[in-house]
């Protein structure tokens, strides 16, 4: 009898250390897990090819963007020349060519320019788009916009008459990175803003980006059919190259 009570006794010793040990393991685990969620939700740097999604400051719950008060552009008031330029004020240029006032046609367009473009390419049969090329910026700039299209039908007498099927394709050359990135971001939050729906309070949700990849170099962001992409130097093109195809706005004020 007192054998078997001292191996009850032992057996339940026994079962106690390893549910104490089983215990320590798992909060080991779970500390180990923790760890490693703080590390990847900490880090700096967003792994390449991630299409993790950020949201720009300022961009939810605003009013549609087609309900803004947007000024006429001046005529010679659009930079050519993007040396030494801000983004901010870069961006100020890009919203400045895709706005459209009453009386712009395909042949006045490149009048709100401070230098004319080396050529222009006007189709209106069939595509509607109108084609402003440059080889170099205001005094032989190398940071410059090299090609503009406005892509929209146009009335009988020949003015714009932008939709939601109208747009701008930009192509800016640069050959600084810092401002190159910094453009990119500026122009991402403006696509990010106007992609979405009004909602019945009348506030504009956005969406967020349909696709956002960026490798070593080349960047592409996607909102629908609207995108921005960036690509590095290379032996063709010894710029960083920026691609914009963004929707045309609507002067109303």
């Amino acid at each position: 009898m007192k054998k078997t009570r001292m191996f009850l006794v032992l057996l339940a010793v026994f079962t106690m250390f390893c549910l104490t040990a089983c215990g320590a393991n798992d909060d080991d685990s779970s500390k180990n897990d923790d760890t490693a969620n703080s590390t990847t939700e900490s880090g700096d740097k967003k792994p390449a090819g991630s299409s993790e999604e950020t949201t720009p400051s300022g961009t939810e719950g605003t009013t549609k963007p087609s309900d803004e008060k947007v000024p006429a552009v001046k005529s010679a008031s659009v930079f050519t020349d993007y040396s030494g330029k801000t983004a901010d004020e870069i961006a100020a240029n890009i919203q400045a060519i895709r706005t459209i006032a009453a009386t712009d046609t395909m042949e006045n367009y490149a009048d709100r320019f401070d230098f004319a473009p080396a050529s222009v390419k006007i189709e209106k049969e069939y595509t509607h788009i109108g084609e402003y090329f440059w080889t170099s910026g205001k005094d032989g700039a190398k940071e410059f916009a090299g090609l503009i299209s406005i892509r929209c039908i146009t009335r009988d007498d020949g003015t714009f008459a932008p939709d939601d099927g109208s747009w701008a394709d930009i192509t800016i050359y640069f050959t600084n990175e810092t401002t190159a990135k910094a453009v990119y971001e500026k122009v991402y939050t403006m696509l990010y803003g106007e992609w979405g729906m009004t909602k019945d309070d009348g506030t504009f949700e956005c969406w967020g980006p349909t696709s956002d990849d960026r490798d070593d170099d080349d960047w592409t962001t996607c909102f629908g059919a609207r995108h921005v992409e960036l690509r590095w130097p290379s032996e063709i093109n010894p710029s960083y190259k920026l691609n914009i195809q963004i929707g045309l706005r609507a002067a109303n004020e």
